[in-house]
């Protein structure tokens, strides 16, 4: 679990960068891809780290790190960085981190709960 979060920050990096005509594609919308894969990172970067202050900074990193690989985008055969494509990356990282918090608060109460009993 502690190399899940940095590995898929890299599987981002790796797959954002690859040329047009290689890049591969998981799901058929291009828009729901990047919202999929920010979503997942910050949701486990949200269950790593498991505190609200660290989920906006989890958010706000990478919202940046969005930004930047869509500007990189810029240089690479084949790709175009869009606006688009950086909101819904960073809209994944949000709902991720907000998913990963109540996850985790749920998972805690239930366990503090069960506990008691």
């Amino acid at each position: 679990m502690r190399l899940a979060p940095w590995l898929a920050i890299l599987i981002i990096a790796v797959v954002s960068l690859t040329p047009g005509g290689l890049h591969p594609h998981a799901v058929s919308s291009e828009l729901a891809e990047r919202f999929l894969a920010y979503f997942l990172t910050a949701l486990i970067l949200s269950i790593r780290f498991p505190r609200p202050a660290a989920g906006i900074e989890i958010a706000a990193w990478l919202s940046i790190y969005a930004g930047s690989l869509e500007i990189l985008q810029l240089l690479i055969p084949g790709r175009n960085g869009r606006y688009g494509d950086f909101v819904m990356s960073s809209l994944g990282a949000l709902c991720g981190v907000a998913f990963g918090l109540l996850a985790t608060i749920w998972w805690e109460r239930s366990h503090n709960q069960t506990a008691r009993h």
